[in-house]
C-alpha cells in the first residue's frame, strides 16, 4: 500500500502547471512541430483533407467540450501520467527517451486494441498504419511537452487541439460522441 501512495504522491505536482510558463516557447514549437509533421502525413496518406465545418455550432461546442475529458485527458492521464516517471524530469537522459518511446508506443498499440475489442466503428481508421504513425508520433510529442513542462496540462491541450482540429477541420469521422 506505501508503494501504491507513493507511486501517485511522485505524480501529484504534474496535476499543477509545473514549470508551463517558464518553457512556453519550448513547447509552442513542439506542438507546431508536431502540427506540420501530422498534418502532412495525414493530407499527403490520403486520410482526409481540408474541410472546415462547424455546423451545427451547438454540437462543435458539445464534442469540442468532450474531448477535453475523452480522449485527451483520460489518454494522456493513461500514457503519460502514469508510464512516465517524475523522477525522468530531472535529467533528460536514455531512461526518460525510454520511457517516451513506451508510453507512445502502448498509447499506439492500444487504438487497434480498443477498435476491436470495443469500438467496431474505428476499426478503419484506428488500424490505419498512417493514422497509428500519427498517434505515436503525438505519443512522442505529448511525452516530451510533460517531460518539459512538468505538467500534464500541456500534452492534454495538444491532443485535444488535434482531436479538435480533425474533426472539425480536416474531416475526421466522428467515431464516438455522435448525438
Amino acid at each position: 500500500m506505501r508503494e501504491a501512495s507513493g507511486f501517485f504522491a511522485e505524480r501529484l505536482s504534474a496535476l499543477g502547471v509545473g514549470k508551463t510558463a517558464s518553457r512556453w516557447h519550448v513547447l509552442l514549437a513542439l506542438a507546431t512541430a508536431f502540427g506540420i509533421l501530422a498534418g502532412g502525413i495525414y493530407l499527403t496518406a490520403g486520410l482526409g483533407q481540408w474541410s472546415p465545418s462547424f455546423t451545427p455550432m451547438g454540437k462543435v461546442v458539445r464534442l469540442s467540450l468532450a474531448y477535453i475529458m475523452f480522449p485527451a485527458l483520460v489518454e494522456e492521464l493513461c500514457w503519460r501520467w502514469l508510464l512516465i516517471p517524475p523522477r525522468s524530469w530531472r535529467a533528460f537522459g536514455s531512461g526518460t527517451v525510454y520511457s517516451i518511446l513506451l508510453s507512445a508506443g502502448v498509447a499506439t498499440a492500444a487504438h487497434p486494441l480498443v477498435a476491436w475489442g470495443i469500438a467496431p466503428q474505428a476499426r478503419e481508421v484506428f488500424c490505419n498504419p498512417f493514422f497509428l504513425l500519427i498517434v505515436f508520433l503525438l505519443g512522442l510529442f505529448c511525452g516530451t511537452m510533460y517531460v518539459v513542462a512538468r505538467s500534464i496540462w500541456p500534452p492534454v491541450a495538444l491532443h485535444w487541439f488535434t482531436i479538435v482540429n480533425w474533426k472539425f477541420l480536416f474531416d475526421g469521422p466522428l467515431l464516438f460522441f455522435q448525438s
